[in-house]
């Protein structure tokens, strides 16, 4: 089973993506750093990662 590793700051795309993640019942480790810092110690520690790239559109209501 892969580990998933998640590099985000806002708390609350967080909570949406464990949310999404728990509603398709993906069971694969999630790991959460919120910056660079945190992103080195989590990959000295663990090695294999699933890597998947996502960026989401902002947009702003006029």
């Amino acid at each position: 089973m892969n580990n998933i590793l998640l590099v985000e700051d806002d708390e609350v795309d967080i909570m949406n993506f464990k949310l999404a993640f728990k509603q398709i019942k993906v069971t694969n480790p999630l790991f959460v750093a919120a910056n660079q810092i945190e992103l080195l110690a989590i990959r000295i520690h663990r090695k294999k990662f699933c890597k998947v790239t996502l960026n989401f559109a902002r947009f702003e209501y006029a």
